[in-house]
């Protein structure tokens, strides 16, 4: 008995300290200064989307703020709010001279950048999307570099990544690319940032790399370069959402955008080794994607290019013919040809005499394969071919054959026709040619003339 009244004593005596500390803490609670009120108050007129309210509600706080730290944040929080209610009309010079009033210390006097600096920086290139793409490159990089000095805590890192994923993306509006000279000196400052950050940023800053460098790429750029920036993108924190991310923008760089904006015909590649590497590369990376949570990544196009594969995918599995010649080719040689098929196990060619009308009408329906109508067809064929593709009936495989017709033919319009089956799908692709036994010999008698 004595032993439980103890205990009890002693639980007691532990809640009367605890409510002495609890007491004295609400005690010295003290009630907000009335510009702590007006800042709360503008904040929540902010959080509600009632803008003018939270502009006035600043003005209120800055004419309040006990210093000079707080007097530019309201007062900058004001432009934020302002700004955004004018979103309807143009940007105003009065509004940038209100903006860049607050870099000039670090502009012109020299104060030393801080978050402050790299928060208006940041809105005023947000904001100013007509200024000149080489400052904006400029601009990006040095916000991004502000935040990548930055101890560690959660505003640096989502700071840095920001800043880093908006220059990136400047590089996806052709006037970008076309700054050369302020282009490489911002991949230069991300391969530098890279090779000198650690932990989650050099990771970042990797997959970025690697996606700038396709951005940018033209027929001068080093393509051994940009696969090692893949490969380190990759390999540098693997099992993550950023290597997830990294090998999906390579299976879609490889097998979807080609530089110029075009786009791969059909799934139809050179070569099957060509074929068979697409296909493991692009199912993995789809695979990989799909078996992340939604916001695992950051770049919003991630889900676009998962899409896009996925068609590729479907594309890549599909039976298809592509037929391949030049239009116009000469009498005195063998006629050539080439043609592609996949996931058929044979081919039927056929080369039928047309006229000059039916050619031109042919080329007019170029984008409709299969728009041959029977008439055309009436003339039996002059020749015609029947290949293996050596692929088994309802196996994946690409094949390319190439036919030279050593026959005489006669000069004149030809229509090529290649027919296979695919379980219960018919295919037929058709291209014409054109025999001449014209020869043309070109006389330069000056430059830019020719007869």
């Amino acid at each position: 008995m004595p032993c439980r009244t103890r205990k009890y004593r002693l639980a007691l005596l532990f809640a009367w300290i605890v409510g002495i500390v609890t007491c004295g803490s609400l005690r010295a609670q003290r009630p907000p200064t009335p510009y702590e009120a007006s800042l709360a108050i503008a904040r929540e007129h902010m959080a509600k989307g009632a803008l003018t309210l939270a502009s006035d509600a600043y003005r209120s706080a800055l004419a309040l703020a006990p210093d000079e730290e707080a007097r530019r944040w309201c007062a900058f929080w004001d432009i934020v709010c302002h700004t955004a209610t004018l979103s309807s009309q143009p940007y105003s010079e009065a509004l940038n001279r209100e903006i860049e009033a607050l870099l000039v210390p670090y502009d012109l006097q020299g104060q030393a950048r801080d978050v402050y600096w790299a928060e208006v920086k940041k809105y005023r290139l947000n904001l100013r999307t007509d200024e000149s793409p080489a400052n904006r490159l400029k601009g990006w990089c040095e916000v991004a570099d502000f935040w990548g000095r930055q101890s560690d805590s959660e505003a640096a890192r989502r700071g840095f990544e920001e800043s880093v994923t908006r220059l990136v993306l400047l590089w996806e509006r052709r006037e970008y690319t076309a700054e050369l000279a302020a282009t490489q000196r911002a991949l230069a400052w991300m391969h530098d940032a890279a090779a000198s950050a650690k932990g989650g940023a050099r990771s970042l800053l990797k997959v970025r790399l690697a996606e700038a460098l396709e951005l940018t790429r033209t027929a001068s750029s080093d393509a051994d370069r940009i696969e090692r920036a893949h490969e380190e993108a990759i390999h540098e924190s693997p099992g993550t959402p950023l290597a997830v991310e990294a090998a999906l923008a390579r299976a879609w760089w490889h097998n979807v955008a080609i530089p110029g904006g075009s786009r791969r015909r059909g799934g139809i590649l050179e070569t099957h080794v060509d074929y068979e590497r697409a296909l493991r590369e692009i199912e993995l990376a789809v695979t990989q994607a799909k078996a992340q949570p939604k916001r695992s990544v950051p770049l919003s196009s991630f889900e676009d290019r998962l899409a896009s594969l996925e068609n590729h995918l479907v594309e890549l599995k599909a039976p298809r013919l592509e037929l391949i010649s030049d239009p116009v080719q000469h009498s005195d040689t063998p006629l050539l040809f080439s043609i592609r098929a996949h996931h058929v196990p044979s081919v039927t060619i056929e080369l039928i005499p047309i006229d000059e009308v039916t050619l031109h009408a042919l080329r007019s329906l170029r984008r409709h394969p299969l728009a041959t109508p029977a008439s055309w067809l009436r003339r039996g064929p002059v020749a015609s071919w029947h290949l293996s593709t050596s692929i088994a009936e309802g196996q994946l495989g690409q094949c390319t054959l190439t036919r030279a017709v050593n026959e005489k033919l006669e000069p004149g319009n030809y229509l090529l026709v290649a027919r296979a089956t695919s379980g219960s799908q018919t295919l037929m692709e058709r291209t014409g040619v054109q025999l001449s036994s014209l020869r043309a010999l070109a006389l330069h008698n000056q430059p830019g003339e020719v007869e």
